[in-house]
């Protein structure tokens, strides 16, 4: 063990920042806990960032400092609590801690030690994740994008201290999962999974800082374990056992079934080949499959269960797949840098046919005097073409007609065949009956 820092709360969100264009790049450890985010640069305390304070409703202000001032009890503070809770306002942390307690002794101290404490309310930190400035580089210089307990989205500075955030958006519920593409001064989409099952889409406003959630919501059914994006579609992996994909527009492309719990998910990516983006997904059951689309190629098993999973850069190895599973273990696997990558997972494409040369022959003499000839003389040999083309077209007219011809001839002489046949018939019956 290197280094071990205690945090004021529990960790529910952990990224890798970077603050400046020093060089060497020396990239910051953010914590999320509670309602602070903690940086850590070389192995210290770096920064600290705190949640905006909370707006309290002006009646609920007005009981606590009744309160204080033991201008009313206790009995008839907690009932205009609950009747403002009731009307459906938001009440701070404190005040549902009071109401939750049942004992009158309980709430005298609690009351007693609240009064000396200044009244702020504080939300907590739900999720975390980061996006590039300027650039697409891997150590280019980042922001954090924070979601709160109150259904916020906040976009904070590439190096934040206090509450400054960039630009603040509000949804409907919290936001537990971030999936980010573009940079922050450019174009980008923030696709954010809340905990109403719902998936809701954030962009860049018209002006510069700014953000605007767009019309987009996409139902997802079912809460939401983990997101990747692979090219253009976004695969999410719910709790019902499914994982689907979606556009940009929130529609549903493709889904995947499973008999299995999911656990996580990321993507499955080795440069320099012709190999596309894959998805690996985790079972409870120990299981990692990798996907091509909605197709397993690959599969194999460790200790279960699956907790967390990464695929990236590692030291001097570009392509390293972490796994934290079983009661505590880490697992790090290596692709091999001779590995063939195409035949190993049988990448679909084109036959190996089409890598062999066609044995074109030679030019010969005849082909290049008849080459020659249809250079100077396209004209005539176009009027050739085209003369023999509408012959061709006459006489085929002409023998359908003597086709149609030779057929009414054919039917009427059958037709009055069939007519005598029928009349000799009846002259032979009238001849029999009489």
């Amino acid at each position: 063990m290197v280094s071990e820092h205690a945090l004021l709360d529990q960790p529910v969100a952990l990224c890798i920042t970077y603050t400046e264009n020093t060089v060497p790049r020396i990239p910051s450890i953010a914590v999320a806990a509670g309602s602070h985010i903690f940086i850590y640069r070389q192995l210290r305390p770096y920064r600290k960032w705190s949640c905006p304070k909370v707006d309290i409703v002006q009646a609920e202000i007005d009981i606590w400092n009744d309160l204080s001032n033991n201008t009313i009890n206790i009995s008839a503070g907690i009932k205009l609590l609950s009747d403002i809770r009731d009307r459906g306002m938001r009440i701070s942390s404190r005040s549902a801690e009071l109401l939750s307690l049942d004992l009158d002794e309980q709430r005298i101290q609690f009351v007693e030690d609240m009064k000396n404490l200044p009244f702020v309310q504080h939300t907590l930190i739900t999720c975390m994740e980061t996006i590039k400035k300027d650039q697409e580089d891997i150590d280019a210089i980042n922001a954090l994008i924070v979601g709160t307990e109150l259904g916020q989205v906040l976009c904070l500075p590439h190096d934040p201290v206090n509450s400054e955030f960039i630009w603040k958006v509000e949804l409907p519920s919290p936001p537990v999962l971030f999936n980010i593409a573009g940079i922050l001064e450019g174009e980008y989409r923030i696709n954010v999974i809340c905990r109403d099952a719902k998936l809701y889409t954030i962009k860049n406003g018209d002006t510069r800082g700014t953000a605007v959630v767009t019309g987009i919501v996409t139902s997802l059914g079912s809460h939401a374990l983990a997101a990747v994006r692979i090219d253009k579609s976004l695969w999410v992996a719910t709790m019902d056992r499914l994982i689907s994909s979606y556009t940009i527009k929130g529609k549903r492309i493709n889904s995947i079934t499973l008999d299995e719990d999911i656990t996580d998910m990321c993507a499955f990516t080795i440069k320099r080949t012709k190999l596309n983006e894959l998805l690996l997904v985790a079972l409870a059951s120990g299981e990692i499959r990798l996907y091509r689309g909605i197709q397993v190629i690959h599969s194999f098993f460790v200790q279960k269960p699956v907790i967390a999973m990464r695929f990236g850069p590692y030291g001097r190895e570009e392509n390293s797949l972490i796994v934290i599973h079983g009661r505590g273990s880490l697992m790090i696997k290596i692709w091999r840098r001779t590995a063939d990558v195409d035949a190993a997972i049988n990448v679909i494409g084109a036959p190996p046919e089409q890598d062999i040369p066609l044995q074109v022959p030679k030019k010969t003499k005849l082909y290049v005097e008849q080459t020659e000839r249809e250079r100077n003389f396209a004209p005539e040999m176009h009027r050739t073409f085209q003369r023999d083309l509408s012959r061709l077209r006459l006489e085929t007219a002409r023998a359908y007609v003597k086709t149609l011809t030779d057929v009414n001839i054919v039917s009427f002489y059958y037709l009055s065949y069939l007519l005598f046949m029928k009349l000799f018939h009846y002259s032979w019956s009238q001849y029999i009956i009489s």
